[in-house]
């Protein structure tokens, strides 16, 4: 779909374990987008993330829930419908961006949809407190 990604076991020859405070810096030096969703750990790497210089999306899953559980389905269906936005924005900044992506459930049979959430580090590490 012309978006260049590269799963960690490609960039790290599949050595597993990179913590946080390495993988953060090392991104942001190849000037790559950080996708993860482990919402929790980021209250840690606030400085780093900002030293750094490296955009952030946080995959958040299902809105109004507590569990950040989401189905591999799920994810596909997220990125594939936001990943276009997301670069472009991106592209378009002169400085880091930060979004929260979501799915926000269907009240019909739509299924469920996703959102693309733009926030600023300090008002995203506030929720976490």
């Amino acid at each position: 779909m012309g978006h260049p990604i590269i799963s960690w076991h490609d960039e790290f020859v599949g050595e597993q374990g990179l913590q946080d405070q390495y993988l953060i810096p090392y991104l942001g030096g190849k000037q790559y987008v950080w996708i993860t969703k482990d919402i929790r750990a980021k209250v840690e790497h606030e400085q780093a993330i900002i030293t750094s210089q490296i955009s952030v999306v946080w995959i958040a899953g299902l809105e109004r829930t507590k569990k950040n559980h989401i189905s591999v389905s799920d994810l596909h269906l997220m990125l594939t419908t936001k990943l276009q936005e997301i670069r472009s924005k991106i592209e378009k900044s002169k400085s880091p961006l930060y979004f929260l992506l979501t799915l926000k459930t269907g009240n019909d049979d739509s299924g469920n949809i996703p959102r693309l959430i733009p926030t600023t580090l300090s008002s995203f590490f506030k929720k976490l407190s």
